[in-house]
């Protein structure tokens, strides 16, 4: 009986290293946990791709906004400057304006004192005075 138990006994043994995983399995096994690896830092490379490119966008739509509202302050600027130039042209040609209708009104009262003297002169005879 001792001899059919050890019989039982190594049957059971080889029958327990036998069940195990082959190396086939192994192999596969390990190649499974290697591409789940390599997928999760496929990954995270994608996310981190991701995230530097939305980012990079971010920037360039802050950037494009800021040069644009830069635009618009110089267009605003430019416009103001021209303004101020067209105000100071007509301030200009308004008090040039004004000299000459005072030099033109002050011409036409010289004129007209003038005319007014000849009158008196041409109506005053000979030998009467002025007065």
């Amino acid at each position: 009986m001792k001899k059919v138990f050890a019989l039982l006994l190594t049957a059971g043994v080889c029958a327990i290293v036998a069940c195990g995983p082959s190396a086939e399995e192994k192999a596969k096994a390990e190649q499974a946990t290697k591409d789940s690896l390599a997928a999760v830092e496929m990954q995270r490379v994608a996310d981190s791709t991701a995230a530097a490119m939305a980012a990079q966008e971010a920037a360039m739509k802050d950037s494009l906004d800021k040069a644009a509202l830069d635009g618009q302050m110089q267009a605003m600027m430019d416009s103001m400057n021209a303004i101020k130039g067209a105000a100071e042209k007509a301030t200009a040609e308004a008090k040039a304006a004004a000299a000459k209708a005072a030099a033109a009104k002050a011409a036409a009262d010289k004129a007209k004192k003038q005319q007014e003297e000849q009158k008196i002169n041409t109506n005053v005879k000979a030998g009467q005075g002025k007065g």
